[in-house]
């Protein structure tokens, strides 16, 4: 089982980013900022979900059905 690490910061100007790291030791963050921390989490979560699929090998019209 990979052992992920997701990392929740805020800014100085109070904007929030998302970091993840995996068993690999491969470092991800967040192409956007986000004004509160529940937007930055679902954008997380997004990601994640994207990248579930596509390592799945999922096209979109699998993803569709």
């Amino acid at each position: 089982m990979t052992q992920q690490q997701w990392q929740f910061e805020q800014d100085a100007e109070a904007r929030w980013r998302w970091k993840h790291v995996d068993d690999t030791e491969t470092e991800i963050g967040s192409a956007d900022s986000f004004a509160t921390q529940v937007d930055c989490m679902l954008d997380a979560v997004r990601f994640a979900v994207q990248r579930r699929r596509d390592e799945a090998g999922m096209s979109e019209d699998d993803r569709l059905q």
